[in-house]
């Protein structure tokens, strides 16, 4: 017979940080996460383990057990544990489907803590499908062993902790223009190297362009355009430092209309040329 801490279908995602780093070294630092299925008896029961937990409930339901409370998570609720204490979850009822994570790091007690303030158990997750989408890519992720893929594993983690931190505020704390605005970032990062212009992306969200630009701005504290630059010119600096890759074909890579555009851009933002930037990084 199975443990009770096994019994969930071999169907289930368990996938532990590959990282070439001192993951120490890390805001928030993943070590292990999953997606699991879990089986009538699952029941996981801990005296200590060096970490923090965020349980994402997607189907079914789970028990969740600390020394203060004993609550239920159900579908569309996320909560936080701190595994340095006792503490136990269990599969309440049928199939419980539900999303994990283990985190330390010098912020983590910070982001766990502060969560916990304003939503002491538990908080609704306003966008499930948002947060589902962004634990997975979490998950996926801890498989890669770059150090590039450990900065973009911490940004989505900083994503998923920004829609909690709202979502347990309540529904004022965030506009759903706001809301779009956010998307609309995560769009950029994603599509940088296409052709992206802020009339195309206005249109996308649902807003005039003069809307959306004073709005974008207001957010992210700079105009649409001049963050997809930013964007470019920060991807472009990865590739110059980790790539062999020539100045023309990093242009292409990062959406640059040609080589003359990228150099001219690069040199505004950065106060040197790519060639200059690259010799600079790779001095002994």
């Amino acid at each position: 017979m199975k443990p009770s801490y096994l019994l969930f279908k071999k169907t289930s995602v368990w996938n532990t940080l590959v990282s070439p780093v001192p993951a120490t070294l890390l805001p928030l630092c993943p070590s292990e996460a999953g997606h699991f299925f879990a089986l009538p008896g699952y029941n996981v029961q801990r005296a200590f383990h060096n970490s923090y937990l965020l349980l994402f409930s997607i189907k079914g339901a789970g028990r969740l057990t600390t020394a203060q409370n004993e609550y239920t998570l159900s579908p569309g609720e996320a909560a936080v544990i701190d595994c340095h204490k006792p503490h136990s979850y269990a599969n309440l009822s049928g199939d419980w489907e539900f999303l994990w994570l283990h985190f330390s790091g010098p912020l983590a007690e910070s982001y766990a803590e502060s969560l916990k303030a304003i939503a002491p158990e538990k908080c609704t997750v306003a966008d499930a499908g948002h947060i589902k989408s962004t634990f997975l890519d979490v998950i996926n992720a801890l498989n890669a062993g770059d150090t590039y893929n450990l900065l973009k594993i911490n940004r989505l983690m900083s994503e998923l902790f920004f829609c909690l931190f709202a979502d347990a505020s309540g529904p004022s704390s965030v506009s759903g223009t706001d809301a779009l605005i956010r998307h609309a970032t995560e769009y950029i990062d994603e599509n940088y190297a296409s052709d992206i212009n802020v009339k195309a992306l206005s249109k996308r969200f649902g807003l005039s362009e003069y809307h959306f630009i004073r709005t974008f701005k207001r957010i992210a504290g700079v105009p649409p355009h001049t963050y997809l630059i930013n964007r470019r010119i920060a991807e472009a600096k990865r590739m110059l430092a980790l790539s062999s890759d020539t100045v023309a074909e990093i242009a292409a890579k990062c959406g640059f209309s040609d080589s003359a555009a990228f150099i001219a851009g690069f040199k505004n933002r950065t106060g040197t040329t790519p060639m200059r930037y690259r010799k600079d990084f790779n001095k002994p």
